[in-house]
């Protein structure tokens, strides 16, 4: 038997196979639809199935969609076990194992924009308000504090460089409950970007802390209430960052702010531009020569290609390319190499692989 989620919109795989559903099928999102292979039977379960699946399977992608499956999608679903008989991921290579005890629940990960092979990343909720720098061999070379902040609920962070200029985002913007607003309604923080810029580091034979300061505070609300969100970008072209809710496909939402350099604390409202359909995103990210944008689940990746004088928006319309990705105990990071050309990937959980994806060539 099968096993195909119902996706709705630009989110569509086009090369999954096995069984297959229309694409301008019009289901409710919290299904999951099992058909057997000779397709005469079909039934649905309750959207929980979705949740248990999403630690126990990898998606399985054909290299060679079938041809006669014009406008439809397969999916398959097969079992997570990365041991022997697991499917082989081309461009897959594992740069090392993050050997540091203290990043316990990586929720964070940024390619350095002045350290050469190396990334920054941070814990998820109940850490201090720490970056770790860590090489792509896995090994720690820094520990950096930000001065007077507090770590509520980190989800995200990304890098860019503007006018030479190497910056850091750090998003705290957890909000499983959907009860952060802006202004600490309900008692809790509001959601709130932290703009830093990446500066040197001391040289030292061994890891040291260091402590910067953030350069501005940017407390914002979404325009629809308050969402569950995870994943957070730059568009250095539009200077604009983005934001994208996680939740079922048909209530998923890539937000938009100003990006704002400006020194000091903002207030801002994150208005919604497109409806991607992507299910459970954790992370995201946008390459820096702003025409490739990554997304991550626990469970897949896609990867969206924007076109030259094209917003984000247009985009999200097209078909995204399905990434298939290494299986991780809790993926909640994903963040672009320099070149635009490879991704690199890390999971929740204490010695775990940091992993680096070469990605299909630009069209």
């Amino acid at each position: 038997m099968a096993v195909t989620y119902c996706f709705p919109g630009p989110w569509i795989p086009r090369d999954f196979r096995t069984s297959y559903i229309d694409q301008s099928m019009t289901r409710p999102a919290a299904e999951i639809r099992f058909r057997e292979s000779d397709g005469r039977k079909s039934h649905c379960v309750p959207a929980i199935v979705i949740a248990l699946l999403l630690g126990y399977a990898d998606f399985v992608i054909s290299s060679e969609p079938d041809k006669g499956a014009a406008g439809k999608v397969a999916v398959e679903l097969a079992g997570g076990d990365a041991g022997a008989g697991a499917p082989t991921i081309s461009g897959l290579t594992q740069a090392g194992i993050v050997n540091d005890d203290r990043i316990t629940e990586a929720s964070g990960l940024a390619a350095s924009g002045i350290f050469r092979d190396a990334c920054w990343m941070h814990n998820d909720s109940g850490d201090e308000a720490r970056l770790f720098l860590v090489s792509l061999d896995g090994a720690t070379r820094a520990v950096v504090e930000l001065a007077g902040q507090k770590a509520y609920d980190w989800e995200d962070m990304c890098s860019f460089t503007i006018d030479g200029v190497s910056w850091l985002l750090v998003a705290d913007i957890g909000d499983n409950a959907r009860k952060r607003g802006n202004g600490k309604k309900n008692g809790l923080p509001a959601c709130q970007l932290l703009l830093l810029k990446e500066l040197p580091l001391p040289g030292r034979a061994k890891p040291g802390k260091v402590t910067w300061n953030v350069h501005a505070t940017i407390e914002f609300s979404f325009e629809d209430g308050p969402r569950d969100c995870e994943s957070v970008a730059v568009d250095t072209t539009s200077k604009k960052i983005l934001l994208l809710s996680k939740s079922f496909p048909l209530d998923c939402g890539l937000y938009e702010l100003p990006l704002n350099l400006h020194k000091g604390n903002v207030t801002q409202i994150a208005r919604r531009i497109a409806k991607p359909g992507v299910p459970f995103a954790t992370a995201m990210d946008i390459s820096p020569q702003g025409d490739r944008m990554v997304i991550a689940s626990m469970l897949t990746g896609a990867l969206i290609e924007r076109r030259a004088n094209e917003d984000w928006a247009a985009a999200c319309q097209r078909p995204a390319v399905i990434l298939q990705l290494p299986v991780r105990k809790q993926g909640e990071t994903v963040c672009f190499m320099p070149d635009g050309n490879s991704i690199l990937l890390n999971s929740e959980g204490r010695q775990q692989p940091l992993w680096k994806l070469e990605l299909p060539k630009r069209p």
